[in-house]
């Protein structure tokens, strides 16, 4: 039997715009270029030593999952703050997820998190059943899931 293993790692600059299908894959997927943007700035950000980033999880060097990530340093202690999260694996296929959310949990240890804060997009709801470690009975730190709101794209009236 053929091991699937599911790795995680930094995305890299040249990266990003082979990840843009998998973000798109979500309910309001960002434009290519508010992407770019978001993941250049994010991958660089990481790239000079600051607490942000993207990582990718990959399955025979195919990216089938990603997060950004940035370390909240406003409180103390600091949470880490999960931004986009996309896996193009079926839910059926929870390898991806579980790999995804044990990284998620390493990267808040390695950063002295006091927990991690998942803000998950309205299509992504159902993780809550699945993700919530308040008390972190379950893994190291506290893992706390939100489900974001999306706000409506203003539209122009013309007259």
């Amino acid at each position: 039997m053929v091991q699937l293993a599911v790795t995680i790692a930094p995305l890299e600059i040249g990266e990003v715009d082979l990840a843009y299908p998998l973000v798109a894959l979500g309910d309001h997927p960002p434009s290519l270029d508010s992407w770019r943007v978001l993941a250049k700035k994010a991958v660089q950000g990481h790239a000079e030593g600051r607490l942000c980033g993207v990582m990718a999880a990959r399955r025979r060097s195919q990216i089938r999952g990603l997060f950004t990530y940035e370390v909240s340093t406003t409180v103390s202690p600091s949470i880490l703050c999960i931004g986009h999260l996309s896996v193009s694996e079926p839910l059926e296929s929870l390898v991806p997820w579980d790999r995804l959310l044990w990284s998620i949990v390493e990267l808040g240890q390695q950063n002295n998190c006091a927990a991690v804060h998942i803000g998950l997009p309205p299509d992504r709801s159902w993780l809550l059943d699945r993700w919530p470690d308040p008390e972190a009975l379950a893994n190291p730190i506290a893992v706390a899931c939100t489900v974001r709101r999306i706000r409506s794209v203003p539209t122009l009236q013309t007259q």
